[in-house]
Formats: C-alpha cells, structure tokens, sequence
C-alpha cells in the first residue's frame, strides 16, 4: 500500500499540488498495481479520465532530476510521455530584449499592436479611457505539469492618426 502522507510530502517538496480525489488540475494518480488491480474509486476515476497512475518510485526520479521525467518502467496504466534527451534540464528562456513603452494617460500601448499589419503607430495611439476605466487587460495561464506559460493582452486601441477609430486588439 502507499504511504499517502509519505506521497504528500514528497509531491509538496517537489513544488506539486496533492489532492486526495480526482480533480480536473490531476495529471497523474500515485498508486500501487494491486490497488489497481481491485479498481479502488480514485483508480476508477482515473481510467475514465485517462490520466497516468504511476509507481511511488516516479516521484523519487522527478525529485532527484528537479523535473517531471518520463513515466516509462512507473507506469501501471496510462501512456508514458516522451522524455527530452538524456540530462536535459528545462528550456533556457530566450535572451531578453529592451522595449521602450510610451505612456499615455494610464496605460501604454503594447508593442505587438504597433506593426504593420495593424497601421498603429506607437506614438500615434492611446488605450482608450472612460472616467477611472481603463480598457487594458492581461490574462495569463500558467501550466506547471507541462512548463507552459501563455498570456493574452487585451486592449481597446485608439488611433490618433486621424481617423479616430477604436480597435480592439487581441494577442496571444
């Protein structure tokens, strides 16, 4: 049988999240074959989910490699993900670069929206305002199983250009 507070240590000390029943944030299911092989309720949920059950042991490579490793020779059920070439860490972010931002009223145009396709000059716009409301928004989604960031930037641009036409510019 595992050791469930044991379990909970090691997944807290390696920076996941334990819950005791099958969320929709679950990713893998820690057990042993016999519990498997009686088809306990969480092992139930997590066949009909489709989620990975692993071995104890899978926790102990992931802690000592400070990365989620392959599930291949933990597996009970499930498939195993690919593992990144031997002794490969998680991926360098790229080198960052300076951007300067023009300010205008509350908030600033962002970058993206200043190209081409879009004809929006930097310089030449503004977020549009109405009384303390700012039209400016950032969502970002963070995925820690799967070392995934991703980020939408909302604004409600006006082109000062002129033609005084409100955009609505949506980035990912």
């Amino acid at each position: 049988a595992v050791d469930k507070d044991a379990v909970k240590a090691k997944v807290k000390g390696g920076g996941g999240k334990y819950v005791a029943t099958c969320t929709k944030d679950v990713t893998h299911v820690v057990s042993t074959q016999g519990a498997v092989d009686n088809g306990g309720k969480i092992v139930q949920e997590a066949v009909k989910r489709k989620l990975i059950v692993v071995k104890e042991d899978w926790l102990d490579r992931c802690i000592a490699d400070g990365r989620r490793v392959t599930e291949s020779g933990s597996l009970i059920r499930g498939e195993a993900k690919e593992e990144p070439s031997a002794g490969a860490k998680r991926k360098e972010r790229p080198k960052e670069s300076k951007v300067t931002l023009i300010v205008k009223g509350k908030g600033a145009v962002h970058p993206d929206a200043c190209n081409h396709k879009t004809g929006i000059e930097a310089d030449k716009a503004h977020i549009l305002e109405r009384g303390r409301c700012v039209y400016s928004a950032t969502l970002n989604k963070t995925d820690l199983a799967a070392d995934k960031n991703s980020y939408y930037i909302l604004q409600i641009i006006v082109d000062e250009q002129g033609r005084g036409a409100k955009r609505t510019i949506l980035y990912k």
